[in-house]
């Protein structure tokens, strides 16, 4: 993510404050970045916001195809993070080609379901063009497509993939939005600029298991990636850290933070183990590839959960304990002599 964060990477953020979603008001995010000596920070976490706003997903896209449902896009972020473990692809690059399904998927209507692993396939490799600096070969995602993808299928679709989102290809990711919050985090008084990675890597695994869990559940779509993150540094550190980290006030944070709640549960339950090594991979950066560690199993969990809780706090089982029986059918009480 340190890689994105370059001077020429403003350039693109101008102009853009006139179209920025009232969730985020960048204006009203005080910035947290310290000092920088290639840009001017208040600048940059403003720009940084804008984009968190204006690169929008929305819960509800599936209303636009009905031949989709939410278990199937689900399917379908659970197969690229298997993919990106088998080719050592960076976490960036997987959120990367989440955030381009989910951005296609509100810029088209009534695609078939058969559409869905193209769709896949080609935005992993689009966006591993964007991030990787050796990206897989184009005969390998079509390869594990298992023959639903031809090269030429992948290659016809990149193009259409890139002007549907009309060559706006550079969100900030939630994995970004996490590395910038560690690095906040942890942060040693003095330090005035964002340099290597300090914070612990176990805890960003952690948290990156409970974000990549929430994504493969499409309500996830209700919040911005910042907030998400922020939502998830306030479950593992403090609500006090996740406000100072991310600009936002508690009141903001609140609702995904308990939505958050069921997703921590079971990531803390089924927690990932030390940082998996590669042996083409450098150990410094062994963290940032992504890995299969929440899958389908992990998120039928937390549905569990939801539909306990839910059951727990239902209006009519309230009102079931609350009335009281019909005179008939009322239990006759065993008179005990003193």
């Amino acid at each position: 993510c340190s890689r994105r964060l370059s001077p020429s990477a403003l350039k693109e953020f101008r102009g853009l404050a006139k179209l920025m979603h009232p969730f985020s008001n960048a204006c009203k995010r005080s910035s947290p970045l310290p000092e920088l000596d290639w840009a001017e920070q208040k600048e940059m976490w403003h720009s940084m916001v804008l984009k968190d706003s204006i690169y929008t997903r929305n819960s509800k896209v599936l209303k636009r195809h009905p031949d989709l449902e939410p278990r199937m896009r689900s399917i379908l972020i659970d197969w690229l993070s298997e993919v990106c473990e088998v080719f050592r692809i960076h976490r960036e690059t997987f959120h990367l080609a989440i955030d381009y399904v989910d951005r296609f998927l509100m810029a088209k209507s009534n695609l078939p379901r058969n559409y869905l692993q193209l769709l896949g396939a080609t935005a992993l490799f689009v966006a591993s063009k964007m991030e990787e600096i050796y990206p897989a070969k184009l005969e390998q995602f079509a390869y594990v497509t298992d023959g639903a993808c031809a090269d030429t299928d992948i290659l016809n679709q990149e193009l259409i993939l890139i002007m549907t989102l009309n060559w706006n290809l550079s969100p900030v990711t939630m994995n970004c939005w996490l590395n910038i919050f560690m690095q906040l985090a942890f942060l040693e008084n003095g330090e005035n600029l964002i340099g290597p990675e300090r914070y612990p890597r176990k805890l960003f695994l952690q948290i990156s298991q409970v974000l990549d869990l929430c994504v493969l559940d499409i309500e996830s779509l209700r919040f911005p990636y910042s907030v998400l993150c922020a939502s998830a540094i306030a479950h593992f550190i403090s609500k006090e850290t996740a406000m100072h980290v991310s600009g936002l006030c508690w009141s903001e944070l609140l609702p995904c933070v308990a939505w958050m709640k069921p997703y921590v549960e079971v990531a803390v339950e089924n927690q990932v183990p030390d940082v998996k090594l590669f042996h083409d991979i450098p150990a410094d950066d062994a963290h940032n590839i992504q890995t299969h560690t929440a899958g389908l199993k992990l998120l039928d969990l937390v549905q569990q959960k939801k539909r306990i809780a839910k059951n727990e706090t239902s209006p009519s089982l309230v009102l079931r304990e609350m009335t009281p029986p019909q005179s008939s059918k009322k239990p006759h009480l065993m008179v005990i002599d003193e």
